[in-house]
């Protein structure tokens, strides 16, 4: 439970700046009594000071509320106040709050707040520690410290004299009242809040499932975009190794062209000689014509047994020559006619070569096309996943 032990005033109202007045509030009940101006209501302002940091009523912003220096017949004059209590868990607490009251040219009043502290006990350590104002906000603290709000503080606990008659006031005045004191219009905030944040949240979702349905979308055309690509790089694939197949197979047509061309060599050399031979013919013909037409006149003088053979020597090489000529001629139309096959069937190869190229330049342009497509997309929108590398053939 809190309760307050000692509070410690200078320089406020009628209280000296220069010497330090303690007040010790004993338990379990401490009464405030003294002649009018003996400074009991300026204990009520102090504590009320020291707990909200809300200055009384007609202080006219701090002036009214600091020792006047008028009075003390200074320039400035330097007020504080000090209130030690026991928080909720009744660990001792000392509040600070420094101010000065400074006398400008022409008689002008200038209030400031010096300094503004808490001094704690660490449970751990057992040291003191002191927060300012600078790390925390000693006016919200202290209440939270005490277990009390600030508005309790304010308006029930340490209220003013002048304002101690707020429940007989207006009905919109004490509504404002009753909802600090009851935290109503934080309540009535946190609605407004929530139903603000709802609004909010409902409009980031509905953002948030448009752009996912678009993402959606974008997967499934990259998805089948991806499909198309390793559909049509496999198809460059197969093409590719048709392209290898059929290069072999060029390169035995254009073996078995380099073959026939030594085939058709030996065939030219083979007809060189058949003209020769049947130039030799032909002579032979023209002298046994001739030697036939002078048979009359001519007196063979050679035996018989010398021209019979030479006859039959003769009849025997004609046969042997025509022998060799239609083997010549037979073996001449066999090679034309492997000639022109190979030839058929390498003029077929090589357009089917040139067709298949052709094909594989374009299916190669569309897949850069496919890949750059992929690439675009995936850098675009990087909720896709990374952009699929194109497998090695």
């Amino acid at each position: 439970m809190c309760s307050v032990d000692k509070m410690l005033i200078k320089g406020i109202r009628s209280f000296s700046p220069d010497n330090d007045h303690a007040i010790i509030f004993p338990k379990p009940l401490t009464l405030i009594v003294g002649r009018n101006g003996a400074g009991k209501t300026t204990v009520i302002e102090c504590l009320k000071m020291a707990t909200t940091g809300e200055l009384p009523p007609s202080a006219r912003a701090g002036q009214a509320f600091i020792h006047d220096p008028k009075v003390a017949d200074v320039t400035e004059v330097k007020a504080q106040i000090k209130l030690r209590f026991r928080d909720v868990r009744a660990q001792p607490c000392v509040v600070t709050r420094s101010f000065q009251l400074a006398q400008k040219s022409g008689g002008k009043l200038e209030k400031k707040d010096l300094d503004q502290a808490i001094q704690t006990i660490d449970e751990k350590t057992g040291e003191k520690v002191s927060v300012s104002r600078k790390c925390a906000d000693i006016n919200a603290t202290v209440p939270d410290m005490m277990g009390v709000s600030k508005a309790i503080l304010e308006n029930v606990v340490f209220v003013h004299q002048e304002d101690s008659n707020w429940p007989l006031g207006e009905a919109a005045t004490l509504k404002k009242k009753f909802d600090e004191i009851f935290s109503a219009t934080k309540y009535t905030k946190a609605l407004e809040h929530i139903g603000r944040l709802r609004k909010e949240q409902a409009a980031a979702i509905k953002e948030h499932k448009l752009r996912v349905e678009n993402l959606r979308l974008q997967k499934d055309h990259a998805s089948k975009l991806k499909d198309r690509h390793d559909d049509a790089r496999d198809k460059a694939t197969a093409l590719g190794s048709r392209m290898k197949e059929l290069q072999g197979k060029i390169d035995e047509c254009n073996s078995a062209v380099t073959a026939a061309g030594g085939d058709i060599h030996e065939l030219r050399s083979l007809s060189e000689k058949i003209g020769q031979l049947e130039a030799r013919r032909e002579a032979i013909v023209t002298e046994n014509s001739r030697k036939h037409a002078n048979l009359g006149t001519y007196e063979m003088t050679d035996p018989t047994e010398v021209l019979e053979k030479s006859a039959e020597d003769f009849a025997a090489q004609v046969s042997s020559l025509k022998r060799l000529l239609e083997e010549c001629e037979r073996k001449s139309g066999d090679l034309s006619l492997e000639i022109a096959n190979f030839t058929e069937r390498r003029e077929k190869e090589l357009r089917t070569v040139t067709k298949l190229g052709a094909e594989s330049d374009a299916q190669q342009r569309r897949l850069r096309e496919r890949a750059e497509t992929l690439l675009d997309l995936c850098a675009r929108y990087p909720d896709l996943g990374p952009a699929p590398r194109d497998r090695k053939s």
